[in-house]
């Protein structure tokens, strides 16, 4: 026996090198040509995914055999695959046969719609207007499960774009293959009908997951120029239809609500009725697509996680609403991680929820979000290669009904709101861009409170340039910005006074002040960047970043700080072939340096990171980053800066491979300063479980323990001063969660999913103190603690005495508890038309105390008063 596996052993080496050995010249696997046949006699096949029928066997031509990508660049697969494409006056049809050379461990996996993550699978992807920016891209696993997505040329992904389009797949067990036959309708696909060329970019690929090979037809290199800069040609797209294009979606929804009720209250009753409609609707014109919407509902969309932010900044969450993911990358305009168009703003909660209800004498009724009247949508490019997206959104202005002792009146928490958002781009030959955008919110404040609050005309506008040189070797990428936001003298106050600004800052006080009589605030942000990507083991960046302190895009957009300027140097190495035990590493190294519109640096970084995946499949991912001279403006929440001196943080991934059935996954991060203020940890074991063909389960729990000596605790007046005294305290925080996903796939049409989640931080705060001079060189003069003989407890609150001053603070401790489930069946009744059935139950407090453990706090959390909604929605697709 013990003979035979070393035989094994030889002979798989043997087969591993002489793979290895057996590759494609590059010029022969890189930009492949296909030409496309048009089918004029009429004849159609039946989408079955067999590819048996005198309609496959009789027309077109079967592609060059696929070149490997993973785990060999250029090896000839022992499971090859081909590729064959027609097209009549209504549809694309595509058919794929994968040979297989271990058929007994096919994945059949089905999945979940819009999930191309699980199960072997192919892929097609058109860059229609071959103009190297961005393709549609359909997917069909093993198991029937499709996923239609919209990539990017730098490989961002939008899987919320839905199309409507058949496929089917089959398994021939004779033949040691499977096979996928896929049919698309124009109507779904936007493109110049009227092409002098006739090519489209054109990108086939197969996955196969016990190794996770990876075919193209085309070869994509893992050092590529560009996404879709390097897909493959296919020829022959001319005398294209010109369908209408016009599609209907109507909705209708109804939903019960039981939720806890209020004693005394006149609105929280504990169950309420609802119902609603509304559609979407979609219509070609000749290059571009228009998307409407009136009366949105996303009650099935995914819940956001639980969070909590002790910080200054906003937290940021993904958008999950269709209506605004299709055509994202048209409207995406980052900067970093901050962006001019940030979706969630429109239809988000009221910007003014009424004051001082305690549900004791004052109640109002329950806020949802700000319904959307409405919603257009223009996009689309152009045979000269200009890309043009247009947004119109009005918002309604929305009113909660209020008792305050006794007496009902209505008051208003938003008002009518109007956001334009238009994109332009040129594109020349995918090596040079250029662009602009412009946005605007416009709100009709006809209320004192609205006027003293909100800003009234909101307007940004950037421009974007990118030029590549030596076949994309090389870049120049620069953005640049203009905000202007005006509105009522107090209402810009707040704006200066907001976590953004921070004008009354101490360490502003030499270039910035708070005006109080200012009715506008305007400001320019953006960044030039230089370097070197392309297909190289080496590539550089160097970039430089400006926003100055005027500078907000909140209103549509999204930036976390203002008044900041920073320069990047990185340094990358990529190694894509197999070297020893790695299949691949990619080396980082990054050089960071911070200063803000006043000339002080708060911030130097070195960074280094180390990607990998082994032989087995099993993949690392680890960052050390070591900082020095950290400032931080923000803690003191408008206070006096911080000063912290070195810190470092850990990041670091581990998994085993996803290929499994069974995958186990290790993250851990750390974030300490040398000094010991603060040390922050989060570990996150999860293990992710797929039985059989049609259950997939996943769990995560996460564990952070932190202890800061300055957390920000209050900021108090000083009556006998004319200034503020800034509370800080030692705090330990714990906070644990778990993260629940079950999705069970009947067929690729009928599908349950349930996600839970219990959520507990709780935090112990000692050692208050206040600030002295947080800036000082010397840790010790930073900040002055208060001896047991100052501070004193007592009904909730801490009353401090020292000489001269005397105030009290709230006692900062807590205990959050939250828990949000989701159940969602979803029923494909038609292509494009579905059912849905959901469920969602939520329970949540947050109580000014601190209880110790998560066993506690799940006897607790458990026994919260609960807010349940049923929904059943039905959409009916319609195409004219």
């Amino acid at each position: 026996m013990k003979y035979l596996l070393l035989l094994s052993l030889v002979l798989y080496g043997s087969i591993v090198y002489a793979q290895k050995d057996s590759i494609v010249p590059f010029d022969k696997a890189y930009k492949r040509v296909y030409t496309i046949t048009k089918i004029t006699d009429g004849s159609r096949p039946v989408i079955d995914g067999r590819l048996d029928e005198d309609f496959w066997t009789n027309h077109a031509e079967w592609s060059d055999p696929f070149v490997q990508v993973m785990p060999y660049e250029r090896a000839i697969s022992a499971s090859p695959t081909k590729v064959k494409l027609m097209y009549d006056n209504k549809y694309i049809y595509v058919g794929i046969y994968c040979k297989d050379a271990f058929p007994e461990k096919m994945n059949r996996f089905i999945g979940n719609r819009d999930d191309n993550s699980i199960g072997d699978l192919v892929s097609v992807a058109f860059d229609t207007y071959h103009d190297y920016r961005a393709a549609p891209e359909f997917n069909i696993n093993l198991g029937g499960n499709k996923t239609d997505l919209i990539v990017t040329d730098k490989l961002n992904v939008n899987l919320s774009w839905n199309a409507v389009w058949d496929g089917r797949t089959h398994v021939n067990r004779a033949d040691s293959s499977w096979t996928a036959e896929l049919r698309i309708p124009f109507n779904q696909l936007r493109y110049n009908r009227v092409s002098e060329s006739g090519i489209w970019g054109l990108h086939v690929r197969r996955i196969i997951r016990r190794n996770n090979e990876v075919q193209n037809w085309s070869m994509i290199p893992l050092k590529n120029n560009g996404h879709v800069f390097s897909f493959g040609e296919m020829q022959g797209m001319t005398d294209l239809p010109n369908p209408r294009g016009i599609e209907i979606l109507p909705y209708v929804m109804g939903k019960y609500t039981k939720d806890p009720e209020i004693p005394g209250s006149p609105y929280q009753k504990g169950h309420s009725w609802g119902r609603n409609a509304g559609l979407d609707a979609k219509a070609s014109f000749s290059d571009y697509t228009l998307d409407l919407t009136v009366n949105p509902d996303f009650g099935q969309v995914a819940l956001d996680p639980s969070v909590m932010n002790l910080t200054a900044y906003e937290t940021y969450y993904d958008e999950n609403r269709p209506f605004f993911q299709e055509g994202k990358h048209i409207l995406d305009f980052p900067v970093g991680t901050d962006m001019i168009f940030y979706s969630r703003r429109i239809g988000a909660t009221p910007s003014l929820p009424p004051d001082g209800i305690d549900n004791v004498n004052n109640f109002a009724e329950t806020l949802g979000n700000v319904p959307i009247i409405g919603a257009m949508k223009l996009t689309g490019t152009n045979r000269n290669g200009v890309t043009i997206g247009m947004l119109e959104s009005v918002t309604a202005r929305s009113s909660a009904d209020v008792t305050r002792n006794g007496v009902e009146k209505p008051e208003v928490t938003e008002p009518l709101t109007n956001y334009t958002v238009a994109r332009v781009q040129k594109n020349w030959k995918g090596n040079t861009l250029l662009g602009g955008m412009f946005t605007s919110v416009n709100r009709a404040l006809n209320e004192p409170h609205l006027e003293d609050n909100l800003v009234r005309d909101a307007f940004t506008a950037g421009i974007d340039f990118t030029q590549f040189f030596a076949n994309r070797l090389y870049y120049v990428d620069m953005k640049g910005m203009f905000s202007s936001l005006n509105g009522s003298a107090d209402a810009i106050t707040l704006l200066q006074e907001n976590a953004v600004h921070y004008y009354q800052r101490t360490s502003s006080r030499d270039y910035l002040n708070v005006n109080e009589n200012r009715t506008s605030l305007n400001g320019t942000g953006g960044y030039l960047k230089v370097g070197r990507k392309g297909n190289a083991k080496w590539s550089f960046s160097e970039t430089f970043y400006w926003l100055s302190p005027g500078f907000d895009l909140n209103d549509i957009g999204y930036l976390k700080q203002a008044d900041k300027l920073s320069s990047e140097t990185v340094a990358e190495f990529r190694q894509t072939n197999t070297w020893k035990n790695f299949r691949n590493n990619t080396l980082t190294f990054t050089q960071l340096n911070l200063w803000n519109y006043g000339g002080r640096s708060y911030g130097n970084s070195l960074a280094f990171a180390w990607k990998t995946m082994l032989l087995n499949r099993y993949e690392a991912n680890i960052t050390q980053t070591y900082g020095l001279n950290q400032v931080d403006s923000r803690r003191l929440r408008g206070g006096p800066d911080i000063r912290f001196g070195d810190w470092y943080t850990v990041d670091a991934t581990l998994n085993t491979d996803k290929a499994k059935r069974v995958m186990f996954m290790m993250q851990y991060t750390g974030n300490y300063t040398i000094n010991g203020d603060f040390d922050y940890n989060t570990l996150s074991p999860s293990l992710t479980l797929r039985l059989g063909n049609h259950v997939y389960l996943t769990g995560k729990y996460t564990y952070a323990w932190n202890s800061d000596n300055l957390q920000y605790v209050a900021t108090i007046p000083l009556p006998s001063q004319s200034e503020q005294a800034y509370i800080a305290g030692r705090m330990n925080q714990k906070t644990y969660g778990l993260t629940m996903k079950l999705q069970v796939n009947i067929t690729p049409d009928i599908s349950l999913q349930w996600y839970g989640a219990p959520f507990t931080s709780t935090a112990r705060f000692s050692n208050f103190k206040k600030a002295v001079n947080p800036e000082s060189s010397v840790r010790a003069n930073r900040f002055y603690s208060f001896s047991p003989d100052e501070i004193r407890f007592s009904d909730g609150n801490y009353a401090v005495q020292t000489g001269a001053e005397n105030f009290t603070f709230t006692n900062p401790d807590f205990n959050f508890n939250e828990f949000r489930s989701n159940l969602v069946a979803r029923w494909e009744y038609k292509s494009g038309s579905t059912l849905y059935l959901v469920w969602q139950h939520s329970m949540s407090n947050q109580a000014a105390y601190f209880l110790q453990g998560w066993d506690q706090n799940l006897d607790r959390m458990f026994g919260l008063p609960s807010t349940n909604v049923i929904m059943v929605k039905l959409n009916y697709w319609l195409n004219l």
